[in-house]
């Protein structure tokens, strides 16, 4: 503010920093001031941008019903508040039932429970969160409340998950009140107030200090959203030899603590692989760390065989996580060649992994099915194209009759127009300018164009007139 207008009406209880322009305020104040003016109403609660203040909610319905004590901010759309407010208020209404805690995501209020069964059951002192899914809360509250209970035995000390909108209460709690609570993110949370003793595992204590062990819990997904047991094994299928097939494993953090590599200071995920193929696999992309309570991460492992065979590796994933770090899958996949029939049915492997979409397979004598490929390629044309395989005609087709050139008989010239196409599947083409300096005329005379083009399956096709 200015000299003659700045601060807050009132005693200041909280502070919560994103930056030095999100500035979160909490105490008993109901107005601040700045240069624009010398009383907004600002009931409890305030955000500082670098310049100016403004209340958590619209000008005249805004902030907690009554003092505010402890602020915990995740970002501009995730701040938890304490106090011993009862109501808070918004755009929306002046009266939202929230009982000593609250969640502000930057425009409007929510409670933690329902309307009937929220909060705390007496004032909240401390907030310390690592995500929306573990919110450790403190005061001197003996319950707390969410749609499962009205009164949930939390002595002083609470986990709230916002992923299933539950309260969980941690060991025995302490007691006395908690004033004041903070986490390293990924093994201990600190507690501080005037309790002298606390309940069973997992806390440890001296008078007015507790520490409680935050357990972590890795699960691991492929693809998202089906689990994998630790140990278990994920094939990455038929693959030709030379050609790259990916998969994307999911790392889900279900614990309340953040996930990370268990070395200390932790670092990104050391992902690795041993077993007797491990050089036909890799990684080509980490997850970013830390995986915070709720979140999740993702790695993609590549398979690229460099001969025939089945290829086996173990994956191991380190972590924090104290019963099962490292996590370990089994990687399994089939590599085939172009010059082998495992199956003896007529048809290279590779050309049946490749025509696997049509339902061959490397594996599998399928006579029928390799003679009515031989017998009907006509009718099978379309699918084949697509898969990379054309039919004699369709080849021929690109050969060029010789042009026959006319004479201008207004000029006497003679004029030889060359036009090259391109096509990827014998059946539609369009126009391959030939450009230059790629385009010359060689010492005896003849027309070169030199290009390149990507992809594996080009065809060009030369007309002249």
């Amino acid at each position: 503010g200015t000299p003659t207008q700045n601060g807050a009406g009132g005693t200041i209880n909280a502070i919560a920093a994103l930056s030095s322009n999100a500035v979160y305020v909490g105490g008993n104040f109901t107005n601040v001031a700045d240069a624009s003016s010398s009383f907004t109403l600002a009931n409890r609660l305030a955000l500082w941008n670098g310049s100016s203040w403004s209340p958590l909610g619209s000008a005249t319905q805004n902030g907690a019903g009554s003092s505010v004590s402890a602020i915990a901010a995740l970002s501009s759309n995730a701040v938890y508040v304490g106090g011993s407010f009862t109501t808070v208020a918004d755009a929306s209404t002046n009266s939202i039932s929230a009982n000593r805690i609250a969640f502000w995501n930057g425009s409007s209020w929510s409670r933690l429970g329902t309307p009937t069964q929220n909060g705390a059951g007496s004032s909240v002192s401390a907030i310390t969160a690592l995500s929306t899914n573990a919110v450790y809360v403190g005061g001197l509250f003996t319950t707390v409340a969410d749609a499962s209970s009205s009164s949930i035995s939390a002595n002083r000390i609470a986990l709230w998950n916002g992923g299933t909108a539950r309260w969980a209460a941690l060991g025995g709690g302490v007691d006395s009140s908690v004033n004041a609570l903070a986490t390293d993110g990924y093994h201990w949370l600190y507690a501080g107030g005037s309790f002298l003793s606390a309940g069973t595992n997992p806390f440890t204590v001296s008078p007015g200090v507790v520490r409680g062990h935050i357990r972590t819990e890795i699960d691991i997904e492929q693809p998202a959203g089906i689990g994998l047991t630790n140990g278990a094994t994920r094939t990455l299928g038929n693959v030709v030899v030379g050609d790259i097939t990916n998969i994307t494993i999911t790392i889900r953090n279900t614990g309340a603590a953040n996930l990370v590599d268990p070395s200390d200071p932790p670092t990104g995920f050391a992902i690795t692989f041993d077993g007797p193929n491990t050089s036909e696999f890799g990684i080509t992309s980490y997850p970013t760390t830390p995986i915070a309570p709720g979140a999740t991460g993702t790695f993609t492992v590549q398979f690229s065989p460099t001969n025939a065979g089945v290829k086996t590796a173990a994956l191991h994933i380190p972590s924090n996580d104290e019963d099962e770090s490292p996590y370990d899958i089994n990687l399994t996949g089939s590599a085939f060649g172009f010059s082998d029939d495992t199956d003896g049915d007529g048809l290279n492997d590779g050309s049946e992994v490749e025509l696997a979409a049509l339902g061959f397979s490397p594996t599998s004598n399928q006579v029928s099915m390799v003679t009515a490929l031989f017998n009907n390629l006509g009718g099978m044309s379309s699918n084949l194209n697509s898969a990379g395989y054309f039919t004699e005609s369709q080849v021929q087709g690109l050969n060029v009759s010789p042009p026959r050139l006319r004479r201008d008989p207004a000029t006497g010239e003679f004029t030889l127009t060359i036009e090259l196409e391109k096509s990827e599947d014998l059946e539609s083409y369009y126009p391959f300018p030939m450009t230059t300096p790629q385009t010359t005329i060689d010492g005896a005379g003849n027309l070169q164009f030199q290009f390149t083009v990507p992809g594996n399956a080009a065809f060009f096709e030369l007309r002249a007139d």
